[in-house]
């Protein structure tokens, strides 16, 4: 955020490691690499989700976020498609899955991941309202502006890829 705010470079290869939805297998098998490595990640959390069996709970969470290595931040409430719900309930699940996140950790949140990289003018007006300072769709690419704060594209990764693969997105 600093760095498009302020138009200041970051090093050379700088990445942003998030991962989606909070599912369990991140705490279990993510998180100990993330431990190991010593590494800072951002998780994008679904609110709702803490009471589902394969997700993080609140102590989970409350965990990965006291170890100061996993940036939590919102992923909306239950993960709908924005565009496609009446403006008040997409107010909603923007607001408070803000709210929520904020009081149960004690932090800021700042940071929203639009469910499924789905957006439009009016969900994008609502994260600004809202006061998230950046937002992430899952339109390929890389290339931050400052003028696409609230629409930042991401590299996409999947169970799916390989090396190769993953490779070939990153050197685009």
């Amino acid at each position: 955020y600093e760095s498009l705010v302020n138009h200041t470079p970051l090093p050379p290869k700088s990445v942003i490691i998030t991962f989606d939805d909070g599912y369990r297998d991140f705490y279990l098998n993510a998180f100990p690499i993330i431990k190991k490595y010593n590494l800072r990640v951002v998780s994008f959390y679904v609110v709702n989700y803490t009471s589902y069996p394969n997700y993080m709970d609140w102590g989970m969470l409350r965990e990965i976020h006291n170890s100061g290595l996993v940036d939590i931040q919102s992923h909306t409430l239950s993960h709908f498609l924005l565009t496609k719900l009446p403006s008040e309930e997409a107010r909603k699940e923007i607001f408070e899955s803000k709210i929520i996140l904020e009081e149960g950790l004690g932090k800021k949140v700042n940071y929203l991941a639009y469910p499924y990289g789905d957006y439009n003018e009016e969900v994008v007006t609502l994260a600004r309202e809202a006061g998230y300072r950046l937002a992430f769709s899952t339109r390929p690419g890389s290339d931050l502006r400052s003028s696409e704060q609230l629409f930042l594209k991401r590299v996409t990764v999947s169970g799916f890829d390989t090396l190769e693969t993953f490779k070939a997105k990153i050197t685009r």
